[in-house]
């Protein structure tokens, strides 16, 4: 399982990918940081994405981006052609929640960023109860 998890968070630059058998594993979101596009192929329905990035406007760039002076490849890295992937992404799920999370962001570990970030959550769910309860509705088998 740590192994697992440690895989899960590899950032290369910041973080060493992990080679588990025969695969180097990093990040998910690396490659599909909103896989609405993989939930579909595995045969859902109706999908619910609900997205932490914090872009401030349509044309989402990288959430790597305070890792650019690590060198070349990160800079690579901040332009992924992913982020096309995921502008798509994000306009085919059923409906898409974006938190904001203010100034908080992905290295934001401690209990008191935690608490806080919990907090958004829940206010996020009661702000969309009434939609998401319309949305559930709307689309009972």
């Amino acid at each position: 399982v740590v192994r697992n998890m440690r895989a899960s968070m590899a950032i290369p630059g910041a973080f060493k990918p992990v080679q588990i058998d025969t695969l180097m594993l990093v990040d998910g979101g690396m490659g599909n940081n909103l896989p609405v596009d993989v939930v579909r192929k595995m045969g859902a329905d109706i999908v619910i994405a609900v997205d932490l990035q914090q872009r401030k406007h349509d044309d989402y760039r990288s959430p790597f981006g305070f890792l650019k002076g690590l060198g070349g490849i990160l800079d690579w890295l901040a332009e992924r052609p992913d982020i096309k992937k995921y502008n798509v992404n994000r306009t085919k799920a059923d409906l898409y929640i974006n938190p904001d999370l203010g100034s908080y962001g992905v290295t934001d570990f401690n209990a008191k960023a935690i608490k806080a970030i919990l907090k958004i959550g829940e206010d996020t769910g009661i702000l969309y109860r009434k939609q998401l309860g319309t949305f559930m509705k709307d689309h009972q088998r």
